[in-house]
């Protein structure tokens, strides 16, 4: 069997859990997922703590995000005229 990284999610396939776990999606750290937001990790830990995105795992101090959760988290919904690589950001809370 081979190794799964430990920041990919996982998901058993229910017919025959001796295969091996499919990976779904990596999981993005605190520093990935404001470098992809194009906002310090502060803000992300600061959302986090408001509720305004949640965490796909928390294990003691390490948290990493789904990418998909927080773009419904922050209802993502369009990408930015500037260039099509940036998605817009609504900023959720008091943070607008």
């Amino acid at each position: 069997m081979t190794p799964i990284p430990s920041y990919a999610h996982v998901i058993m396939r229910p017919s025959n859990r001796s295969q091996s776990p499919a990976i779904v999606a990596p999981l993005l750290s605190v520093q990935e997922l404001a470098q992809r937001l194009g906002v310090c990790p502060q803000t992300i830990r600061n959302w986090t703590q408001d509720g305004a995105i949640t965490p796909a795992l928390k294990r003691g101090r390490v948290v990493r995000y789904d990418w998909q959760q927080v773009i419904n988290d922050l209802q993502i919904q369009s990408r930015s005229p500037l260039h099509p690589a940036f998605e817009e950001v609504r900023c959720p809370g008091n943070y607008q």
